[in-house]
């Protein structure tokens, strides 16, 4: 198998400053697009800005909610992004006493 060009290291940050912003700007795009085609009901789990937005709220409004301990605690984090499943939201919701 052939070897790739070897390259020293300022001509590889000078690639890679070329092709990680096309390369996040892919990702991006294709992450839109699968949360808008994928209804929040069948994912097994949201991000704070989604149950935002699905509640008509701001995030920082569910954020002060968070810190008041008046919002469940997040099913799951994925390094620093807290995530819930649909049922707790749903479970939280029943239980508030301003629905």
């Amino acid at each position: 198998m052939d070897e790739p060009p070897r390259m020293n290291l300022p001509q590889a940050l000078a690639s890679l400053t070329v092709i990680l912003p096309k390369l996040a700007a892919v990702v991006d795009r294709a992450s839109k697009q699968d949360r808008a085609t994928v209804p929040l009901e069948s994912r097994l789990a949201i991000r704070i800005d989604e149950l935002a937005e699905a509640l008509g709220v701001s995030r920082r409004a569910l954020e002060r909610e968070r810190a008041a301990g008046r919002f469940p605690p997040p099913d799951l984090k994925i390094g620093k992004m807290p995530l819930w499943r649909i049922e707790t939201i749903r479970n939280w919701l029943m239980r508030s006493p301003n629905s």
